[in-house]
Order: structure tokens, then C-alpha cells, then sequence
């Protein structure tokens, strides 16, 4: 679970969820405004996970 206790990013994309978190709240979302967007992140890593798609670094 991760450290605000709301939502949590497994498979592809989970290595980008707490700084994705972090810069949604440092951009002044809300708390749920964050935990919204953290979930449709997750739901996106699910679908590319059951693609069999892994996210490419752009640099």
C-alpha cells in the first residue's frame, strides 16, 4: 500500500506511482483528486500488463 493509505500501482507502471503522487500533490491536487488519478494509473498498468506491454523510457 502506499504511504498516503490510497490506491496502490502494481505491474508495469508501479515504479512511477509514488512520484506520480507526489508531483499530482506538489501540482495542488487533492488528496482524492491524487487518489483518482493513482487509480486510473493502476487501472492502466493492469491493461498494459495483460497486453503483455511494458512502458518505454523516453531519454
Amino acid at each position: 500500500m502506499s504511504s498516503s493509505g490510497r490506491g496502490h500501482v502494481a505491474g508495469p507502471l508501479a515504479a512511477y506511482g509514488e512520484g506520480f503522487r507526489e508531483h499530482l500533490l506538489g501540482q495542488g491536487y487533492s488528496w482524492g483528486s491524487a487518489a483518482h488519478q493513482i487509480h486510473l494509473m493502476a487501472h492502466l498498468s493492469r491493461w498494459l500488463e495483460a497486453q503483455g506491454l511494458v512502458p518505454v523510457s523516453a531519454g
